[in-house]
């Protein structure tokens, strides 16, 4: 009897420290005035959304997460079907973190034993007075130099990105962030947009050529078709989905543009990944685009094997199939042929 005691008790003194050594970051979040507002719902989660917490709704909440390093979370603030998202980086370990609703949108007042959370605040102040500049070299030694900084926390996964998209169609800069991610290896695999800069970097700087016949299309006829270069001297392929505002908005910009593409020898080509065929059907039904647009099959996705995650997404190619330029803009495509905007 004395050793059965014996064994439940090393069993309770077992799982109260095994759940000690779970909770590696402990948040003390305090919201000033939070029971006085209308609030239905607060959900607390991971960036990576590995971990999700539904905490009662209180003036100060407690939140732990396992992940013994820095992190992005998420708080969600539910009021009357509205819902508003609040990102913050933290250290781990305890922080507290002071802060106040304004028409439901998490405004920080103080972070205590947080560094991270404003020298990242510091970075994308001082990105934003570098974006307006637009001195590409500038940024991208800032760049460059912030990764290194950040090499070992996931922040450094969202300045890689900035960076990758800033020199998409330069491999000799992108070679240098490659020697950077190279140093990381596989620590940061499990942050949810590692792929993102890991996956893309690498397509980019090893693909030179597409072979469009290994991919299919369903076309507006409901059609399986292929995609065959028409022999013009260049093809634009727009990646774009039909819930996407921006891929909309700019398919009027290409509009009266059209005829000064076809003027030199410039075909369209529309890609859209989206999951529903009427949906993307009804839509290209309605605005009457000039072009081809072809909706992607269910399986061996060209987006995938480009790894396109940003739309929308410009790629350019010869009359070979050669990749010539990306661009995430339509206005940086006419510049790339010289027509005017």
């Amino acid at each position: 009897m004395k050793r059965n005691l014996k064994l439940i008790l090393a069993y309770i003194v077992l799982i109260a420290f095994g759940n000690q050594a779970k909770s590696q970051t402990d948040i003390t979040l305090i919201i000033n005035d939070l029971a006085g507002q209308q609030i239905d719902k607060i959900e607390a989660f991971d960036y990576s959304q590995i971990e999700m917490l539904n905490p009662k709704i209180a003036d100060t909440i407690q939140l732990k997460f396992s992940k013994n390093t820095i992190n992005c979370y998420v708080l969600r603030f539910h009021s009357q079907n509205k819902i508003a998202n609040k990102q913050i980086w933290l250290d781990p370990g305890t922080v507290t973190v002071h802060g106040h609703l304004n028409r439901l949108n998490l405004i920080i007042d103080t972070v205590i034993n947080a560094p991270v959370y404003y020298k990242i605040n510091e970075f994308q102040n001082t990105y934003s007075k570098l974006l307006k500049k637009s001195d590409v070299s500038e940024m991208n030694q800032f760049l460059l130099t912030s990764f290194k900084e950040h090499a070992d926390d996931p922040f450094s996964i969202t300045i890689g990105i900035y960076y990758l998209m800033l020199n998409i169609n330069s491999k000799e800069n992108l070679a240098k962030l490659k020697t950077e991610t190279d140093r990381q290896g596989n620590k940061f695999g499990w942050y949810i947009t590692a792929p993102n800069l890991y996956d893309r970097l690498n397509t980019v700087l090893t693909l030179d050529k597409l072979d469009l016949k290994n991919f299919q299309f369903t076309s507006l006829e409901n059609k399986k078709t292929n995609i065959s270069l028409k022999g013009s001297d260049y093809t634009v392929i727009n990646f774009w989905f039909a819930g996407n505002r921006a891929s909309l908005q700019q398919h009027q910009t290409i509009k009266p543009k059209w005829d000064a593409l076809k003027a030199q020898h410039i075909d369209l080509l529309g890609v859209s990944i989206d999951q529903s065929f009427d949906q993307w059907a009804q839509y290209l039904n309605a605005a009457n685009l000039p072009w081809q647009n072809l909706l992607e099959s269910k399986e061996n996705l060209l987006s995938d094997y480009l790894k396109i995650d940003n739309f929308p997404t410009y790629v350019i190619l010869d009359k070979k199939g050669s990749l010539v330029a990306t661009y995430f803009s339509f206005a940086d495509v006419l510049k790339h042929f010289n027509i005017t905007p």
